[in-house]
């Protein structure tokens, strides 16, 4: 089934900080998700009906026996929006109710990312027991912090931190002292709380990003959230996130698996190896999906890695397919979490 996908693109780099934040609204004097930039061009990612044409006819005119392709010009390409973390202030009254992710895990199931669910799974756990992926969900504006939670109109603030005292024996005990990094913060705001059960639905936020120990930065496409606050904030339990991750993000993070190609990336373990699968989530909204395979006529060794790309637009024999901007298309994933008590001692900067 063909998944149609909301949200503007992202480009991700690998980064070395454990991050975790979400795209916030943008600017429409931009022209950076609004569908229109300053100067009346299309900027929604999807094509217009001009190009559309303009890559039929180009497509018609290609050699069937070559490989060749339509390439949509550079200043069509998708662009990442604006970051909403850098002018995040914490309000001045005293930090809330806090709980860190003490579990992580992408969920097994038969599409998406799911079968690459039990390689990675036991890395991301490793991170967060070590102290190198801890995230932190504050709670804000709350009427009350005992007893059922129920609450129309709370603000949570989600953030990357690091651990205080330098012990990661101490985390998740309950009382576990850690410093927030207000540079990373997510402020969702009008979250309405029912029973303790937590739901933000998708469209709320453009995208979710953060760095996965073994695997490089996720990034998370139009994510929805929901799980259950326990009476007197004692835990999150049943937290689930939702979303897809762009195959472009994929091919930007180092296969360190101990499968397939060592020197390949994520992408290259997934489409053209063990795993063989293919993008289950139509981000650009062409209404195809894109493919990827290992041989082509331009790289016809069987090497475990992508060389050719399959698009509405046209066949693209090169290496560095998945970044070409014509290229959006990813796999749903699935992560389940917890998460108990902890003590936001500070924040940086």
């Amino acid at each position: 089934m063909i998944r149609s996908f909301r949200g503007v693109r992202s480009w991700v780099l690998l980064g070395l900080m454990v991050t975790v934040g979400f795209g916030g609204a943008c600017d429409n004097d931009s022209g950076v998700g609004t569908g229109v930039d300053a100067a009346g061009n299309n900027n929604t990612g999807a094509p217009d009906a001009a190009q559309i044409d303009g890559a039929l006819t180009d497509a018609a005119q290609t050699d069937a026996d070559t490989v060749d392709a339509w390439v949509r010009p550079v200043g069509d390409a998708y662009v990442l929006p604006v970051d909403p973390h850098d002018a995040f202030v914490h309000p001045p009254n005293p930090f809330g109710p806090a709980m860190v992710l003490d579990t992580l895990s992408i969920q097994n199931s038969a599409v998406g990312l799911g079968p690459f669910a039990g390689v990675v799974n036991p890395d991301i756990q490793t991170g967060l027991d070590e102290g190198a992926l801890l995230i932190v969900i504050e709670f804000l504006d709350l009427d009350s912090t005992t007893g059922v939670i129920d609450d129309s109109d709370v603000t949570l603030v989600m953030y990357s931190a690091s651990d205080t005292d330098a012990d990661p024996a101490n985390n998740f005990s309950g009382t576990g002292q850690l410093t927030v990094d207000l540079t990373t913060a997510t402020v969702i705001t009008g979250v309405s709380i029912t029973n303790g059960a937590v739901f933000v639905g998708a469209g709320s936020f453009q995208y979710l990003s953060m760095m996965m120990p073994g695997l490089g930065e996720l990034v998370i496409m139009d994510p929805e959230i929901s799980f259950q606050v326990g009476d007197d904030f004692t835990a999150i339990t049943d937290g689930e996130i939702l979303g897809a991750v762009p195959s472009r993000t994929l091919d930007l993070m180092p296969n360190q698996t101990g499968f397939g190609n060592p020197t390949g990336t994520v992408l290259d373990l997934l489409a053209a190896s063990i795993f063989g699968l293919q993008p289950d989530v139509d981000v650009d909204e062409d209404g195809h999906l894109e493919t990827y395979e290992d041989q082509s006529p331009n790289s016809p060794a069987l090497d475990e890695s992508v060389s050719i790309c399959f698009d509405y637009f046209g066949v693209f024999d090169d290496d560095e397919c998945p970044q070409y901007p014509e290229i959006w298309d990813g796999y749903s994933i699935g992560l389940d979490f917890t998460a108990v008590p902890c003590i936001i001692a500070g924040a940086t900067p």
